[in-house]
């Protein structure tokens, strides 16, 4: 049985495999699966990753990808490092002396009675150590803060890329197989500088990066990301099956504007008649379906 190369080409690319060797993987029995399709490789779903890096960043963990300890836990470790050495080095032994200003209240009392100079010049001194104490720990704060901006920075914009081609990997683009690939990075490419995914609710809300503005339909709800992305591959590539795309499928699209699609009138409406239709709601033809929902009502909700 021949393979389906459209479901090849989206398998490999969800996976970031080389199609051909994914092809070669399926065809033949003695290759080493193991070698085009690492063990390594996790998929995620977009609410299991967002929430993934939400403890990562609490928690720490992630190791190759940067992070390790967590934000907080770092601030915390540089403090308890930094009380450590100011007791150590000014033979400090009492085990309740947790904090700097600890550490300092400990210095002054000693410095009245065993430093052999006068009180006022022996506090003066600890009063710039703590200081300079205190430039080092706003240092510290600083470059941990910075640290936080960017990995949160590209976490975000790896989620956001992650949604994006996912999208594009699903759109049946209309033009010959030398092309596609190309294609596809221009649309994710161009997608990225044009919208903003944020994380509402436990829901992915698409906003525009040059506006601000969030992605809604009529009655302000958030347009799902396949909604918003296939509109704007449009202004790209041709698409089969949708309007403006080439091919018969287009046909076919157009003809399920009809009666039934415009008797859609909410989710468990579209839900029933995927399900007759033996359509699965993840395909290049349900997200056709949904724009011709969206076109057809406009108080779809």
């Amino acid at each position: 049985m021949e393979l389906n190369a459209t479901a090849v080409e989206h398998i490999a690319t969800v996976l970031k495999v080389d199609i051909e060797a994914l092809k070669t993987a399926l065809t033949t029995a003695d290759a080493k699966v193991d070698e085009i399709i690492p063990t390594s490789i996790k998929v995620f779903l977009e609410n299991d990753y967002n929430t993934l890096i939400d403890n990562v960043q609490k928690e720490g963990k992630m190791v190759n990808g940067v992070l390790i300890g967590g934000y907080e836990n770092g601030k915390k470790a540089e403090r308890e490092m930094t009380v450590k050495n100011l007791k150590r080095t000014h033979n400090i032994e009492n085990n309740e002396i947790k904090t700097i200003d600890d550490v300092l209240s400990v210095l002054v009392e000693k410095a009245k009675g065993d430093s052999g100079k006068s009180e006022p010049e022996a506090v003066k001194e600890l009063k710039k150590e703590k200081e300079q104490l205190q430039i080092l720990a706003q240092s510290k704060d600083k470059e941990i803060a910075d640290l936080i901006s960017k990995n949160e920075t590209t976490i975000k914009q790896a989620a956001v890329k992650g949604a994006i081609e996912r999208v594009v990997s699903s759109l049946n683009i209309d033009a010959p197989d030398s092309v596609i690939n190309g294609q596809r990075e221009l649309v994710i490419d161009k997608a990225m500088q044009k919208y903003r995914i944020e994380n509402e609710d436990g829901r992915s809300v698409v906003y525009d990066n040059s506006t601000g503005v969030k992605m809604v339909d009529s009655l302000q709800n958030p347009l799902p990301i396949e909604v918003v992305i296939t509109n704007f591959a449009k202004g790209y590539v041709s698409l089969k099956g949708s309007e403006g795309g080439r091919g018969a499928a287009s046909s076919k699209n157009n003809n399920q504007s009809g009666s039934e699609v415009g008797n859609i009138k909410n989710k468990v409406d579209l839900e029933n008649y995927l399900r007759n239709k033996g359509v699965s709601p993840t395909s290049q033809e349900a997200t056709s379906i949904m724009l011709e929902v969206y076109k057809l009502n406009p108080d779809f909700k």
